[in-house]
């Protein structure tokens, strides 16, 4: 296992940073659509973050006893990563796509910090 360097968690972090802000983009119009506003989006980013942990969660499964001895094809970079790195200030960070943590680690990352939008959305903003 590599260890979590700073460039790994800048990287892991950005992604969880950039995958919430995607979902408040998505989420704000829907939930103006249907006039919830902000307590809307906070049911969505818990909704949605929810969701995301689950997949996440079943994505970090490690692979069957069976299935482990096949090759497993190299992981190629997202577009979402691909677009995350071109971001001013993190280019010249770039890690080999190998060198990152996992899509599922970096997704469960991020539902955790929708949940944590969410949480702080009600807890501090009084958002109900």
């Amino acid at each position: 296992m590599v260890a979590a360097t700073p460039h790994r968690v800048l990287d892991a972090v950005t992604y969880a940073l950039g995958v919430t802000a995607l979902a408040v983009l998505v989420l704000t119009p829907v939930s103006l659509l249907f006039g919830s506003g902000l307590n809307g989006l906070k049911f969505g980013l818990f909704v949605v973050g929810f969701l995301s942990m689950g997949y996440a969660t079943f994505r970090l499964r490690p692979p069957r006893p069976d299935k482990a001895a096949e090759s497993t094809p190299p992981r190629t970079e997202t577009g979402l990563e691909a677009r995350l790195g071109r971001l001013p200030g993190l280019r010249r960070h770039r890690l080999p796509v190998r060198e990152r943590f996992s899509p599922g680690a970096k997704l469960f990352l991020a539902s955790l910090t929708m949940l944590a939008v969410s949480y702080l959305m009600e807890a501090v903003f009084h958002v109900r």
